[in-house]
């Protein structure tokens, strides 16, 4: 997952803003809400296969967020 990605979370679509650096507890990943333009902020793990993962949060295929 990278700087914006588009994904789907709680059933909207969001474009990857940014995440916190390695060390910082909890660590959170920020997105921005595509139709609203808000930003929010939600928390995720790294599991050991090294690709950010959170429950709920979907990678689109696509990075047009029209």
């Amino acid at each position: 997952m990278d700087i914006g990605d588009i994904v789907m979370y709680s059933g909207k679509r969001f474009s990857v803003r940014g995440f916190d650096p390695l060390g910082v507890e909890p660590r959170l990943i920020y997105l921005e809400d595509l139709e609203t333009g808000k930003t929010t902020s939600v928390p995720f793990a790294e599991p050991s296969g090294g690709m950010p993962g959170r429950a709920g949060l979907r990678l689109v295929d696509d990075k047009d967020p029209s």
